[in-house]
């Protein structure tokens, strides 16, 4: 930079001044895959103004989100959403730095570690080819009892599939043909012994939403 200097007399000299202007650099970020919500972290990277924000759009455009702002599924129409981190210390001339990432969140159930004696029955089945809830299946049944049987209904009380340890899952179809989105019922048969060794049953009934 060339600075000039003019006294009351007309008379200038100029000058020349090195001057270190530090720019933000934001760290990137990967692209995020979650369930339901995910929690905005802590935005990274040097030379950062304090000001770092995420936004829905370019050059600190749209929504503005802080770190910690947990997003939600319902939040957004359509996946997936790209996010703008940006960070701007200057105004003139502009000094700013901006990283994308996209955002996938899924309307599922967050994964779920059973102990070896518990069953879940998932509420939906979303088959749509997303890696989560394709098929439905009770968890765990096979594993405490692989004499179990599960039954699949349709609201009408038509058998539309039986599970077994060797076809433990439903991908909602029916002789090959997508069946609706709509609310099914099940019914888990249990098999136990007696104390002299004959069979006793116990039975689940409920119903899930398969959703399209």
């Amino acid at each position: 930079m060339t600075w000039t200097y003019t006294d009351a007399n007309g008379n200038s000299s100029t000058q020349d001044q090195d001057v270190l202007i530090n720019f933000p650099q934001i760290d990137s970020m990967a692209n995020v895959n979650e369930c339901q919500s995910f929690t905005l972290p802590t935005i990274t990277g040097s030379n950062l103004s304090g000001n770092e924000m995420y936004y829905t759009g370019s050059n600190g455009a749209g929504t503005s989100y802080s770190s910690g702002t947990v997003l939600n599924f319902e939040d957004f129409q359509n996946y997936p959403v790209t996010l703008y981190i940006y960070d701007e210390v200057l105004t003139t001339p502009s000094c700013f730095s901006e990283e994308t990432f996209t955002l996938t969140l899924q309307d599922c159930e967050p994964p779920v570690i059973l102990p070896p004696n518990e069953i879940l029955i998932p509420e939906f089945l979303t088959p749509n080819n997303d890696g989560f809830n394709d098929v439905w299946n009770v968890r765990n049944v096979f594993t405490i009892d692989p004499k179990a049987q599960v039954y699949i209904f349709d609201r009408y009380g038509k058998l539309l599939k039986a599970l077994s340890q060797s076809e433990p899952f439903w991908d909602g179809t029916f002789h090959g043909k997508q069946m609706p989105s709509n609310d099914y019922w099940y019914l888990v048969q249990l098999i136990n012994e007696d104390s002299s060794g004959l069979p006793m049953s116990q039975q689940l009934k409920g119903h899930f939403t398969l959703k399209r």
